[in-house]
C-alpha cells in the first residue's frame, strides 16, 4: 500500500517557504558550515595535523552518506502518525540539543567527534524529509527546476551568512559558537509545527516493516537509479578541496579567520547568483546539456585557483568558483529529482544526495593527504581537480536517456504491492 502523505496545494508558495526554512536550518547548522570554530579548536587545543582535521569532518559527515535509511523510514514508517511532520520536529529539537552538548564535551577529540556526528545524524533526518517534500511537490506541480533553484538559492544564502558568521564565532569561546549552532538547528521546529500540515495515518494494509522492505528492494533494483548514483559519486570526487584551500589561506596567504569567513560568503554570493540564472535558463536547454555544461564550468571553477595569490584575487575567484561549481550542482540536483521514484521520494533523493556527499568528502580527504605528503602543492591540487572534473563531461553523452526522459524526465513507475 502507498501511504498517504502531503496534500500538495495548487500553488508552490507555502511549500517553497517550508522547504526553504528546512534547507536553511539543516544547511547552516552543519559542522561544515560553521567549520572555522571547530577547525581552530582541533588545531589549537588538540594540535591535530591537517589530514586529521579533514578526517574529523569526514567522519562527522558519515551520517549524510546513508540518508537512504532515513528516507526509507520516512517513506514507510509513521512517527506519531505522520510521515514528514514529526520527523522534522524530532530533527530540529535533537540537533539543537546536541549542538548545545558539544559546547560542554570539548575536553577530548573523541567526545567532540561523537557529539558532532550525532548532531549531524539529526540534521540528516530533517534534510532527508525536506528532500522528500521537494520531490513530491516538484513532480506533482512540474516545478522541479524552479524548486531546485530556490533550494540552492537558500543554500547560497546560507554560505553568504555562514562565512562571516563562522569567522566571528572563531574568535569567541566555543560554547558560544555551539549555542548559535543550536539556535539555527532549532529554527525549523516552530515553522514545521505551524505550517507543515499533514494528515495522520490511520492504518496500514501491510506492516510498516514490510512496506519499508519492499520500497528499499524496489529502489535498489532500479538500474537507472544506480547509474545516476555511480555517476554522481564519481563526478563529485574531484570537484571540491575545502581543507586544502583553508590550509593555503591560513599558512601561505596568512588570512585571518574573519577574512576566510568573508571569502566563504563570497562563494555563497556566486552560488546564489547561479541559482537565479538557472531559474531562468533551465527550461530553455535540455537537461543533458545543462549537466555537461555544469561539469565543464565546475572544472573552470577549480582551474581559476591557480591565480589565488592575494585578497582581491581571492574575493573574485571564490565568487566565480561559487557561481561556476553551483551550475553543476543545480543540474545534478534536478536530474536527481526527476529520476527519484515518486513512491520513494525521501529515500531515492537521499540516496542520490548521499552519493554526492560521499564523493565530495572523499575528494577533500585525498587532496588534504596529497598536500600533507608533499606530493602536490595547492596549485597542483587545483589542476588535478580541474582535469579530473573535465573528464566527467565526456561521460554525460553516454548516460542513458532514461535519466533525462522526454522533456525533462519520466519518474520511475510505482511498484504494485
Amino acid at each position: 500500500m502507498r501511504v498517504n502523505r502531503l496534500e500538495v496545494p495548487g500553488s508552490s508558495g507555502l511549500w517553497a517557504f517550508v522547504i526553504g526554512a528546512g534547507i536553511f536550518a539543516t544547511t547552516l547548522a552543519q559542522s561544515s558550515s560553521l567549520s572555522l570554530p571547530l577547525r581552530n579548536l582541533l588545531q589549537n587545543e588538540f594540535q591535530a595535523p591537517l589530514h586529521t582535521i579533514s578526517l574529523f569532518f569526514g567522519i562527522a559527515a558519515f551520517p549524510w552518506y546513508f540518508k537512504v535509511v532515513v528516507g526509507v523510514l520516512s517513506d514507510s514508517v509513521p512517527l506519531f502518525g505522520t510521515m514528514r511532520r514529526h520527523y522534522v520536529l524530532l530533527s530540529a529539537t535533537a540537533a539543537g540539543g546536541l549542538w548545545l552538548l558539544a559546547g560542554y564535551v570539548q575536553q577530548s577529540y573523541l567526545s567532540l567527534l561523537i557529539t558532532i556526528t550525532a548532531m549531524e545524524a539529526m540534521l540528516v533526518v530533517g534534510s532527508t524529509v525536506v528532500g522528500g517534500i521537494l520531490v513530491e511537490v516538484g513532480q506533482r506541480l512540474n516545478a522541479a527546476g524552479r524548486l531546485v533553484a530556490a533550494r540552492v538559492f537558500v543554500e547560497g544564502g546560507c554560505a553568504v551568512l555562514a562565512g562571516p558568521l563562522a569567522g566571528v564565532l572563531a574568535g569567541v569561546p566555543f560554547q558560544m559558537a555551539a549555542a548559535v549552532g543550536a539556535l539555527i538547528a532549532f529554527s525549523m521546529a516552530p515553522i514545521a509545527f505551524v505550517w507543515l500540515k499533514e494528515p495522520a495515518i490511520s492504518k496500514y494494509e501491510v506492516s510498516a516493516v514490510a512496506h519499508a522492505y519492499r520500497e528499499l528492494r524496489s529502489i535498489l533494483s532500479s538500474r537507472p537509479l544506480w547509474i545516476a548514483i555511480v555517476f554522481i559519486f564519481v563526478a563529485s570526487i574531484p570537484q571540491t578541496f575545502p581543507t586544502a584551500l583553508w590550509d593555503f589561506q591560513k599558512t601561505v596567504l596568512k588570512f585571518p579567520d574573519s577574512t576566510i569567513g568573508y571569502l566563504l560568503g563570497a562563494g555563497g554570493v556566486g552560488s546564489a547568483l547561479a541559482a537565479v540564472v538557472y531559474g531562468f535558463v533551465y527550461r530553455r536547454l535540455p537537461l543533458r546539456a545543462l549537466l555537461a555544461l555544469g561539469i565543464i564550468f565546475s572544472a573552470l571553477g577549480s582551474l581559476v585557483y591557480l591565480f589565488y595569490s592575494s585578497l582581491p584575487a581571492a574575493i573574485a575567484i571564490d565568487t566565480a568558483n561559487g557561481f561556476l561549481t553551483t551550475l553543476w550542482v543545480l543540474a545534478m540536483m534536478e536530474t536527481a529529482v526527476w529520476i527519484t521514484p515518486g513512491y520513494a521520494a525521501a529515500a531515492g533523493f537521499a540516496l542520490l544526495m548521499g552519493a554526492t556527499n560521499a564523493g565530495s568528502a572523499l575528494g577533500d580527504y585525498f587532496s588534504a593527504e596529497l598536500m600533507d605528503w608533499g606530493a602536490l602543492s595547492f596549485s597542483g591540487v587545483a589542476v588535478l581537480s580541474a582535469g579530473a572534473t573535465a573528464l566527467m563531461a565526456v561521460v554525460v553523452p553516454l548516460l542513458p536517456q532514461t535519466l533525462f526522459g522526454p522533456g525533462r524526465a519520466e519518474p520511475l513507475a510505482e511498484p504494485s504491492y
